[in-house]
């Protein structure tokens, strides 16, 4: 499991989020919509301190983490974490080194059962 953060979706954190010290942004899976791997769940965005993380990105002083509670959602998946101006809203995509995981997430099939990773 890791986690990649683009300079534009840091500098998006910092200026809608803005966790402060001490504080980061906790992404976790969330009950209804869907991601590239997922079906009926989504990404979820808490501010809280990292308590038992199992992967973060840190751009600057701005702090994206996991924790090993979320890692049945994140499973084999790294998640690469990305700004849309258009939208004006950070974008989530999961993909892996795993041919057969990396397949069903460029494709945006989700095969994956949540409770299973």
């Amino acid at each position: 499991m890791k986690i990649e953060m683009s300079q534009a979706a840091a500098d998006f954190y910092r200026d809608e989020v803005n966790p402060g010290p001490g504080k980061g942004i906790h992404i976790y899976g969330k009950v209804y919509g869907s991601t590239n791997v997922h079906d009926n769940y989504s990404v979820g965005i808490m501010i809280e301190e990292p308590v038992n993380p199992i992967a973060t990105a840190e751009l600057g002083d701005i702090l994206v983490f996991a924790e090993e509670e979320d890692r049945w959602f994140f499973g084999d998946y790294y998640l690469v974490i990305d700004y849309q101006a258009g939208d004006d809203a950070p974008t989530y995509t999961f993909t892996s080194d795993d041919p057969e995981l990396a397949a069903d997430a460029a494709s945006g099939a989700s095969t994956a059962d949540p409770t299973h990773p």
